[in-house]
């Protein structure tokens, strides 16, 4: 399989989740919720306080893509819901927050379970490449130390619900035991996604061709930008986490567009 092909089946798998979460197009746009706008901020500066705490250059899934998953969750399970108990939730803001707090949880565990099965999958290439290339006492010894520095890369604790409610200064009035009574009810309803929630950071990766200008082939892989014209991109998707009702591949194609234009415009 061409790594052209690869991309297509990938956008075609993405477009398989995404109708999951939007089956129908021609859907009203739900009911803005009073808090999500604060919300949403609120997982930005906790993903950032994580972030802050951990090593450079180690993955961790303190980061945009786990507040795109975490609203995903958040919108969905409050769509999923019967209107009565979705408008309990909408007036009360306890229920609200403790809901939020816990599509936090879910949204970070489902991010690092991905990075860690993008790892795994990574290495087990490397180790062909490699073992076909070498087959010498060092290389093994070089596998070793690989295979140790990507476990211990990967033994990193998700922050417990009372730590991520100590983290935000949650009101006192919110406990553990709330936050994982919903996280037990939002991982057993229906719309809780068992693979990773797709989200507009998922297509803007995978529409994006590779920055390798020398490789003519790229090109038609996807749209070409530079490196700080996809920051932008990223940048401009994370901002669309504030808007309800959009699909994720309209969001992504959106701001690449607009990255993509930005030199020529003020």
């Amino acid at each position: 399989m061409t790594s052209e092909q690869a991309a297509e089946v990938k956008i075609a798998r993405l477009l398989q989740k995404e109708d999951l979460l939007f089956p129908s197009s021609g859907a009203p746009m739900p009911e803005r919720d009073p808090w999500r706008e604060k919300v949403i901020h609120w997982f930005f500066s906790v993903v950032a306080a994580l972030e802050s705490t951990q090593q450079a250059g180690v993955k961790h899934p303190f980061n945009s893509a786990a507040v795109h998953v975490t609203t995903a969750l958040l919108d969905n399970h409050l769509s999923s819901l019967p209107i009565d108990r979705s408008a309990r939730f909408r007036r009360d803001r306890i229920a609200y927050q403790v809901l939020a707090t816990s599509c936090l949880l879910l949204g970070m565990r489902l991010v690092h379970h991905q990075q860690r099965n993008e790892s795994t999958a990574q290495g087990d290439r490397e180790d062909i490449q490699q073992t076909e290339m070498r087959r010498t006492i060092k290389h093994h010894k070089q596998m070793d130390q690989q295979a140790s520095h990507a476990i211990n890369q990967y033994l990193l604790e998700i922050p417990s619900a009372s730590a991520i409610l100590r983290i935000s200064a949650a009101p006192k009035c919110i406990s553990e035991e709330q936050v994982l009574a919903m996280v037990r009810e939002i991982s057993s309803s229906r719309a809780f996604p068992r693979s990773q929630a797709v989200t507009a950071l998922d297509f803007i990766q995978v529409f994006v061709a590779p920055n390798s200008p020398s490789d003519a082939v790229s090109i038609s892989q996807g749209v070409l930008l530079e490196p700080a014209q996809e920051r932008h991109a990223n940048i401009l998707a994370n901002a669309g986490l504030f808007f309800v009702g959009f699909r994720p591949s309209i969001v992504a194609c959106a701001a690449i567009t607009i990255a993509k234009l930005r030199p020529f415009t003020n």
